[in-house]
């Protein structure tokens, strides 16, 4: 199973089944950005949401899904901590995800 097949196949599980998780860590993946923008349309139904790590080695996401991962992270009220180590974000960047939440990038 390649790496994006095992992401799409997650994604199905956690529109499924986990709307009330409050951690998820999917730290060392390998994936894409169209796997990325596929799985915010689950991510954003996370609600009760505390902390996430999607951390991974050099990781640049496209302007599409800083845009998404922003109106994302806008709706994840309880969110608390989020850890991107690995996206190599620009100052705009991070100017569209920034919220009330610890953001940690290195």
């Amino acid at each position: 199973m390649f790496p994006t097949d095992f992401f799409l196949y997650l994604v199905h599980f956690l529109r499924s089944t986990l709307k009330n998780f409050q951690q998820l860590d999917l730290a060392g993946n390998c994936v894409s950005n169209d796997g990325w923008l596929a799985f915010m349309d689950v991510f954003e139904n996370l609600q009760q949401l505390v902390f996430f790590d999607f951390s991974t080695k050099g990781f640049l996401p496209n302007a599409a899904l800083v845009r998404k991962l922003g109106h994302v992270l806008s709706k994840l009220t309880f969110l608390q901590e989020a850890r991107l180590i690995g996206w190599q974000f620009d100052d705009e960047d991070l100017i569209v995800i920034k919220g009330n939440f610890k953001l940690v990038t290195a």
